[in-house]
């Protein structure tokens, strides 16, 4: 563990500047379907104009088509959301906000002279689904400087603080185990508890007794 955090503090880095975007998008502007580095999820703020999304859900069978559209030649004319079964469009106006979970595969259009504010952000929850992304990414041999900054490095440390919070958590309830343990090994050896074990058992034996007699 100690070898581990000399190489985090070896490959110090700062906090990647991904969370606020000022974007501006002439009317007409398309951005081809992807999937946001990382497989971070995304906040969406249309100041001015009007955005016109396609998703396409992150199920292992679209991701794997996705890929293959990726490296297809001819992906310029062709309209990923033809080739899978739901494609679903999300017209988001002036004043709305948009939240784009971790994987979702999507495009844009923009319908109207835009002013967006947005960011991205990693997350515990969407974890799988992040790794997945890097693998794919890799897969499609994405030049680095279009991938999330220090997406390894960020990996190993969220592991490390895991890793601290599940010992800490492990040891915490080992302790009050513990502590319950030695409470109940007090109270069945102190006086008044024995003296209640020989009335339980006095009271259980004239029941019985009572039981033969009715009996005989």
């Amino acid at each position: 563990q100690q070898q581990q955090q000399q190489q985090m503090d070896e490959h110090d880095i700062t906090r990647p500047e991904v969370q606020h975007y000022c974007l501006m998008g002439p009317n007409g502007a398309w951005t081809d379907f992807h999937i946001d580095f990382g497989g971070t999820s995304v906040w969406y703020h249309v100041w001015r104009g009007e955005k016109i999304f396609y998703f396409v859900a992150p199920t292992e069978e679209n991701i794997e088509k996705f890929y293959n559209w990726s490296n297809d030649p001819l992906q310029h004319k062709k309209f990923f959301g033809d080739a899978v079964d739901d494609c679903y469009k999300c017209i988001v106006k002036e004043g709305e906000t948009l939240l784009i979970p971790s994987g979702w595969i999507h495009a844009v259009h923009t319908s109207k002279d835009s002013l967006v504010f947005g960011g991205n952000f990693l997350n515990y929850i969407h974890m799988p689904m992040q790794l997945n992304i890097y693998r794919l990414e890799r897969r499609l041999r994405i030049p680095h400087m279009f991938c999330y900054p220090s997406f390894e490095v960020v990996m190993w440390r969220c592991a490390l603080v895991l890793s601290r919070y599940f010992q800490h958590h492990i040891k915490q309830r080992k302790s009050t185990t513990q502590r319950q343990a030695k409470r109940n090994r007090k109270a069945l050896a102190s006086p008044s508890s024995s003296s209640t074990l020989r009335r339980r058992r006095t009271n259980n034996n004239t029941k019985n007794i009572n039981n033969d007699n009715k009996l005989s």
